[in-house]
């Protein structure tokens, strides 16, 4: 049971109840006031009660807790030591990197993250309802509400968005409107529409999203550091990992969730529970407020449809990525994040720095803590 929390699947009390009744039944323990075998419909209650007083006994502490979001979970089960191992291996390629071309700052980092779009999320907002009615919104759409959008950035400036919408039963991998299978729907806009069989993310579109950003102007220009994640399409993405070399970005994947550092705002999605979170989780909550605007407009007007129209989403899309992007924090998250510039004017990462050291406490296993070494995506000596 200890080692199921430490890794995030704490058991509830109603499970603890099942598992000493099961424990009870195997090994045919009999009930003390009425001699009868332990059953499915037995009352465990004083034995749980009593195992739960052992394990104190033995020093090992169980408490009822409200869970918490996956991601602010993670970023505190980050300890101290599994982080001082992740800057032992990424400092080096940081360095090596700077070697071949040149010193870079807090501005010269950027991010990438894949995330979801639900067109329902609006209904689990506020509303004002009458005393005593229900809170049921009913959201009259048919399809998978989902889409999956590549967001990010590059110092300041925002990347080019990727709205991924699932294909029909036809639809072939990748095969979307030029150029590279993605179409801008306006010159302004920012976001492009590209689809998938599935609706999620390909190493295809991952890679017609970085050249996106060339065709922009947002990435070539100069060598930056980019933050990403161990998802697939960016470990096991040859074309993705060429570009990088050929346009002199090194790819990095810091830990999970360390964007909540020290509490702020994160650079991604998670952060302290009085904020909308990062600059993704900050999209999504304006998005979600689009989309109940749109939603409503249509409803009062008695214009309901099945169905929003792709046009729709990506409008939304942009409208929500513009209001909600802050460029003037970017320097300010990264540094959260970990990225510091160090004595001889190199950029280095050690969240460390801005955390306290937990004496007497284990280091979680690595998993949950420590990403892949830099070098898996480090644009090499050649890049």
């Amino acid at each position: 049971m200890a080692d199921a929390a430490l890794m995030n699947c704490p058991y509830r009390y109603e499970e603890v109840t099942e598992l000493v009744r099961g424990t009870a039944i195997d090994l045919g323990c009999v009930v003390k006031k009425t001699g009868s075998p332990y059953t499915q419909l037995t009352d465990v209650s004083t034995l749980v009660t009593a195992f739960l007083r052992r394990c104190a006994e033995a020093n090992v502490f169980f408490i009822q807790k409200n869970g918490r979001k996956l991601g602010l979970q993670r970023h505190i089960n980050q300890h101290y030591i599994s982080l001082k191992a992740y800057a032992a291996k990424v400092n080096p390629a940081l360095l090596a990197f700077q070697q071949l071309h040149g010193k870079l700052g807090l501005g010269d980092v950027g991010n990438w993250d894949e995330t979801g779009l639900d067109l329902c999320a609006f209904a689990s907002m506020a509303f004002l309802c009458p005393h005593r009615f229900g809170n049921q919104v009913v959201v009259p759409f048919e399809q998978l509400p989902h889409w999956t959008l590549v967001v990010g950035f590059v110092g300041s400036v925002p990347m080019q968005m990727l709205a991924i919408m699932k294909a029909g039963a036809a639809g072939a991998e990748g095969q979307t409107p030029s150029p590279h299978h993605a179409q801008l729907l306006s010159v302004e806009s920012g976001v492009f529409l590209g689809q998938s069989p599935t609706g999620c993310i390909t190493n295809p579109l991952k890679s017609a999203f970085f050249k996106l950003q060339v065709d922009a102007g947002i990435i070539g220009d100069r060598p930056l550091v980019i933050n990403v994640d161990e998802h697939d399409s960016n470990l096991n993405n040859d074309e993705l990992i060429e570009l990088a070399r050929k346009y002199k970005i090194l790819l990095v994947i810091p830990p999970p969730h360390t964007s909540a550092a020290r509490g702020g705002m994160g650079a991604q999605q998670c952060a302290r529970s009085k904020h909308h979170g990062g600059l993704i989780a900050g999209f999504k909550a304006v998005a979600r407020g689009k989309l109940q605007e749109q939603f409503f407009v249509a409803v009062r007007d008695k214009q309901v449809q099945t169905k929003i129209s792709t046009c729709e989403v990506l409008k939304i899309c942009e409208v929500a990525w513009k209001e909600s992007f802050k460029p003037h924090l970017i320097e300010k998250l990264n540094a959260e994040l970990g990225y510091y510039i160090d004595a001889d004017g190199n950029l280095q990462w050690d969240l460390t720095r801005l955390r306290k050291t937990l004496p007497g406490v284990a280091d979680v296993a690595a998993t949950t803590s420590v990403a892949a070494p830099a070098s898996a995506l480090a644009a090499g000596p050649g890049g």
